[in-house]
């Protein structure tokens, strides 16, 4: 029975004939480099700067990858300052964390922003409830940790463009973080630092350059052993003159 079918990267059987098909090549991972920050303080306003390297290789980019990670902590005290035990309620929110392209930079990044909110403020960091708390008494807030992360893939060939040759790409990064009290009466001092990680990552990905082969050289006899071969080559023409002439 005579069946045809085509799968990627699979052979194709008509008859008793069989054709080989062609298994798409990978694109080769060319070039990458990052940039990282760590325990920084909060607010974040333009800096510490990330940057990034173009390409300036002899490969064909087909596609490149950014990648923005990010993390906040949050950890610190409160204290009751009312005549009269409390219960309330302390959140901490990002209302923003961007990293935003300078100028210069290849017109088709974004803004990186690698919150997930979860409420009308932004994300929620960390929220801890206190239950009659005494008055002017120190209790501990966190810590808490949220993570995210935020990506690009580029692919169109104009775009691709803008991020080849020399020099850095460079990013600058903003935080914005909220506190949100519940109950209280307005009678809580908040102790509370927030300290954010940053990390950007970019890859180049494409046809690698071909490197031709090396042809090893010719192996030459030394100096010696050719004045050997000639005196041999000589005696036994010497012999068979004599055997003619005999």
């Amino acid at each position: 029975m005579n069946y045809k079918r085509v799968l990627p990267g699979v052979a194709v059987c008509v008859g008793a004939t069989f054709l080989a098909t062609t298994v798409p090549a990978q694109a080769a991972l060319l070039f990458s480099d990052s940039d990282n920050f760590s325990n920084i303080l909060t607010e974040l306003t333009g800096g510490p700067e990330l940057s990034v390297s173009r390409y300036d290789g002899d490969g064909i980019v087909s596609d490149i990858k950014l990648t923005f990670s990010s993390a906040l902590r949050t950890s610190g005290e409160i204290i009751n300052t009312a005549a009269q035990a409390q219960d309330f309620t302390l959140t901490l929110l990002a209302g923003q964390y961007d990293l935003v392209p300078v100028a210069g930079s290849p017109t088709s990044l974004p803004t990186f922003s690698p919150l997930t909110l979860d409420s009308p403020f932004g994300q929620t960091i960390g929220s801890q409830s206190y239950q009659a708390l005494v008055p002017n008494t120190l209790d501990t807030f966190g810590g808490f940790e949220v993570t995210g992360a935020d990506s690009l893939t580029v692919t169109d060939l104009t775009a691709i463009s803008d991020f080849l040759g020399t020099g850095d790409i460079t990013f600058q990064p903003f935080t914005q973080i909220l506190t949100l009290g519940q109950g209280g009466g307005g009678n809580v001092d908040t102790f509370v630092d927030t300290f954010a990680d940053g990390t950007l990552t970019i890859e180049y990905f494409g046809e690698a350059p071909v490197v031709p082969p090396v042809t090893p050289p010719t192996s030459v006899p030394e100096p010696g052993l050719l004045v050997g071969m000639v005196g041999l080559s000589a005696l036994g023409l010497k012999d068979k003159l004599k055997a003619l002439l005999a």
